[in-house]
């Protein structure tokens, strides 16, 4: 259900965009009061797995596949607005990084994928709640919410050749009418998509609650052991997933290439062909030149998450009481981790995603930290610049994009480490228990006592 580039026109996209950030801006300010240190790991370990189960689709007859989605499991183990917020975050790191989705429809599968998702399974369950079995309100959440996704989907692209046509009567973005993507799209996610997202929501909030004591807007953590196994778990589940991805060559319906509109219309829509590359992804389906189609599923996956747990990290604040030492030494290992990732990449597209990505979390901060990036920059880069510059000049070897590359991961990572130092106190993540640092004060003291004796021992 991703809805690539080119494939809704801008009469759609753009009022999509109109619903889609005041949505957004109230679905930060209410999930902004949830989030601490005993729900991130939950909620951020649940949209990583959102994010991989959308990696890898279901092939079914016919030569078409899909997948399922995830937002109904946080919807109902917490709320709608966390659900539409999770699977936001989620979208937007596979269309900028993976190219899963497209920029102009990012607001439309947002919507989709996420709000409305996500609202159907808390309503429906709240709904059955009490008066059928648990389980079985689980799996009807679920299966509904993605049906009805997928006719939200379907009447989006359905409507494009009414509202969108040349002077010949050819359709601009989307060709196909309402009489095909309806059934195409609901009837295969009532019978295969939908079951799968039933059968993943009852056994996942089944396995949670096991674990947690829940309720419908809030959890209640039942120990700090359960934090740590619920969060490792689900980590372990992601990481074992990941190649499923490579199981079906077939497209989701209505995520075709270029080639597909030429072999079956004899043409590509104009629409389509223009805006099918507004947007270059630096990992691009998840496949990275030099690694095996099962290596770059892994490292995909692998980089997905870290961004995700970044965000709702970072998402707490620097000076919150919620924010302890705990989280933020995670938030100082991906920040690290992060560093090795710009410091080893040469692709411009994927160090733009992940500084892209840093100006967002910053906020208001952003203009402060720019400013500041900016003048430290000029001062340590001019003369490395002007050197560069004179070395293209002279020497074939070096090129216009070295560059580029050198001051763009020099900003990239100078920024990253201004951001860092106002998202966390570093004496706090750099901090030990104090038995530890009693023990290693005890020792140290000692070992100058008995240094000192032996000198003094050997003056007689």
């Amino acid at each position: 259900m991703h809805i690539p580039d080119g494939y809704i026109s801008p009469k759609t996209f753009i009022p999509s965009y109109l619903i889609f950030i005041p949505l957004l801006y109230y679905a930060i300010k209410k999930v902004k009061k949830i989030l601490d240190e005993q729900t991130i790991p939950l909620i951020s370990s649940l949209a990583a797995l959102s994010f991989v189960i959308m990696m890898f689709n279901i092939p079914i007859p016919g030569g078409t596949s899909g997948h399922a989605i995830g937002a109904a499991v946080i919807a109902i183990l917490f709320n709608p607005w966390i659900g539409f917020l999770s699977i936001s975050v989620v979208l937007i790191i596979q269309a900028l990084v993976f190219g899963d989705g497209g920029i102009t429809t990012y607001a439309v599968n947002a919507l989709n994928m996420g709000f409305v998702t996500s609202f159907t399974a808390y309503y429906i369950h709240s709904f059955f709640k009490n008066r059928i079995n648990n389980k079985i309100n689980y799996f009807i959440s679920g299966w509904f919410s993605i049906v009805l996704a997928s006719l939200f989907v379907a009447v989006i692209l359905g409507i494009q050749p009414v509202i969108a046509s040349d002077s010949l009567g050819n359709p601009l973005y989307f060709p196909f009418g309402l009489k095909i993507s309806i059934p195409a799209l609901v009837v295969t996610h009532a019978l295969f998509f939908g079951v799968a997202e039933g059968i993943f929501t009852m056994i996942t909030i089944s396995y949670i609650q096991k674990v947690y004591k829940t309720k419908i807007i809030e959890l209640t953590k039942v120990s700090e052991k359960n934090d740590i196994f619920i969060f490792l778990s689900w980590l372990a589940i992601i990481i074992a997933l990941v190649p499923l991805g490579l199981f079906s060559e077939s497209r989701a319906w209505g995520e075709w290439g270029l080639s597909f509109f030429k072999d079956k219309l004899g043409f590509v829509p104009n629409g389509i062909l223009k805006l099918s590359e507004i947007y270059f992804a630096p990992v691009k389906d998840y496949s990275l030149k030099g690694l095996s189609s099962v290596e770059s599923y892994y490292f995909s996956a692998f980089l997905g998450v870290l961004v995700i747990l970044l965000i709702f990290l970072l998402y707490t604040g620097k000076n919150s009481r919620k924010n302890s030492s705990n989280v933020q030494k995670t938030i100082f290992g991906i920040y690290f981790i992060a560093l090795l990732l710009v410091a080893t990449s040469n692709n411009i597209y994927f160090i733009g995603v992940l500084l892209f990505g840093a100006l967002l979390i910053s906020g208001k901060l952003i203009f402060g930290l720019l400013k500041r990036t900016i003048i430290i920059l000029f001062l340590v880069n001019f003369i490395v610049t002007i050197f560069y510059l004179y070395s293209i000049r002279t020497n074939d070897s070096y090129g216009y994009y070295s560059l580029l590359l050198f001051n763009l991961r020099s900003f990239s990572l100078l920024f990253f480490t201004l951001l860092i130092f106002h998202k966390i106190n570093i004496f706090l993540v750099f901090s030990f228990s104090k038995t530890i640092s009693f023990l290693m004060i005890l020792s140290y003291s000692q070992i100058l006592a008995f240094k000192k004796t032996f000198y003094d021992f050997s003056l007689y």
